[in-house]
C-alpha cells in the first residue's frame, strides 16, 4: 500500500545538558602541575595560578567516561587561572578531541571543535557539533605566545547533546 503523502514521524527533541559532575570519571591527559587533572575538574572556576593545571606550550587534559560508555559532546567551557593563561599577553588554540580508544598524545583523535584564547577572555566557551559519541573527551591547549611558558587552567566544564 502506498500513501499519496509523506509520512512524518515526531523527533525526539535534543537538548545541551551540562555533565554535572567530573569527579566520577577517570581524568586524562598530561597537565597534571598545580593543582594536577583532579584541579581541572573540582568545580572551581577561579582558581588562582598556583593550583591550577600546567604544561609548558602544550598539553590536554579531559575525561574517560568509563568503559562502554560514550557521549556525544556538545560544549566545552574552559576557564583561565588566574590572570592570564598562560603568561602575560598569551594567546593560543584551544582544541576538542574525541576518541573510543584512550589517546597518546594531545592530538591522537578526532578533532571536533577548535576556538582561539587570549590575554582579554576570562573564559572561552566551544561548540561541538552534535556528532559522533565517544569514550574519551579532552580539550588540546598549544600556546603561540608567549613561547616556553605553561599554559594553564582553572576548570574545564562539558555539556552533552541528550
Amino acid at each position: 500500500m502506498t500513501f499519496p503523502f509523506p509520512i512524518i514521524l515526531p523527533r525526539k527533541a535534543v537538548t545541551l545538558t551540562q555533565i554535572s559532575s567530573m569527579s566520577g570519571f577517570a581524568h586524562i591527559g598530561d597537565m597534571t602541575g598545580g593543582g594536577g587533572l583532579n584541579g581541572i575538574f573540582d568545580g572551581n572556576t577561579s582558581t588562582g595560578v598556583g593550583n591550577s593545571t600546567g604544561a609548558t606550550d602544550t598539553g590536554y587534559a579531559g575525561q574517560n567516561w568509563g568503559s562502554g560508555v560514550s557521549k556525544n559532546l556538545g560544549q566545552v567551557k574552559v576557564y583561565r587561572s588566574g590572570s592570564n593563561w598562560s603568561g602575560s599577553g598569551a594567546s593560543g588554540t584551544l582544541t576538542v578531541y574525541g576518541k573510543a580508544t584512550a589517546p597518546g598524545s594531545r592530538t591522537d583523535g578526532t578533532v571536533l571543535a577548535t576556538a582561539a584564547y587570549n590575554d582579554t577572555l576570562s573564559s572561552v566557551t566551544i561548540s561541538v557539533p552534535s556528532g559522533t559519541s565517544y569514550q574519551y573527551h579532552w580539550v588540546g591547549w598549544a600556546a603561540t605566545a608567549p613561547a616556553g611558558g605553561n599554559v594553564s587552567c582553572a576548570e574545564c566544564e562539558m555539556w552533552e547533546w541528550i
